[in-house]
């Protein structure tokens, strides 16, 4: 797999993670639905990832002739750092918007 088979995806995902997060913001919808939007998100991404390494698995075992291999340790390890990568996305976004929350509520107490 070569990088920017990893570095394209992740920006989408990036960007389209970001963008649930601001619409479910403005649409100040509860916590548990934020949680919901965003859980849902990241398990369709995380889902979409696993397939996509165990069909190329059955499709390489089935049409090459070789001895069987198998990806699932290239495909936990990709997930593992999806989740770490989800994380730390999640709490930049979170850190941005505690410090436009406290800019906002400076602002509007003088």
């Amino acid at each position: 797999m070569s990088i920017s088979e990893v570095i394209i995806p992740l920006g989408i995902y990036s960007g389209l993670l970001v963008f649930f997060m601001v619409l479910s913001a403005r649409k100040r919808s509860t916590a548990i639905g934020k949680v919901l939007l965003i859980s849902m998100f990241y398990l369709g991404a995380a889902a979409v990832l696993w397939e996509g390494y165990k069909s190329e698995e059955h499709h390489i075992n089935d049409h090459s002739g070789y001895p069987p291999i198998s990806f699932t340790k290239e495909a936990v390890l990709f997930e593992v750092v999806f989740t770490i990568y989800t994380i730390l996305l999640l709490w930049v976004v979170w850190i941005i918007n505690s410090r436009k929350t406290r800019k906002s509520n400076v602002i509007s107490d003088k």
